[in-house]
């Protein structure tokens, strides 16, 4: 579901990388598998965490640069958070020759008046 490294210093200031790993249970021992026949690790630490998620939608909205997708996360019927899709922007940004922080900020700002003139929920 999601990976990453971290730089580390080990026993004996031996420098390292941790590599972080979530997986769902049912793909553990396959991941475990890859990770021990690809890498020079010989053993693996093993923690189970829970995940709590936001209820998401896309909802395509209209501005200045055409229809862009917009992530919206609910809690509780409302929206906590509203997103630009970043391939579309930078699609947007590369095709125009504009900073793509410009494209997001306008994106964002045009999608947060939309829905809050929707008084908007899920």
């Amino acid at each position: 579901m999601d990976a990453w490294l971290t730089p580390i210093v080990m026993k004996k200031g031996r420098l390292a990388t941790k590599l972080s790993a979530i997986v769902k249970s049912g793909k553990k021992d396959e991941i475990a598998g890859i990770i021990l026949k690809e890498t020079s690790s010989i053993g693996l630490r093993i923690n189970s965490i829970d995940r709590i998620e936001a209820q998401r939608k896309v909802e395509k909205i209209k501005t200045v640069f055409g229809e862009i997708n917009v992530k919206l996360a609910f809690k509780d019927g409302e929206i906590v958070n509203v997103a630009p899709e970043l391939d579309d922007c930078k699609a947007i940004a590369e095709k125009r020759g504009i900073p793509l922080k410009k494209v997001c900020q306008e994106v964002l700002i045009k999608a947060l008046k939309y829905f809050s003139e929707k008084n908007y929920k899920l």
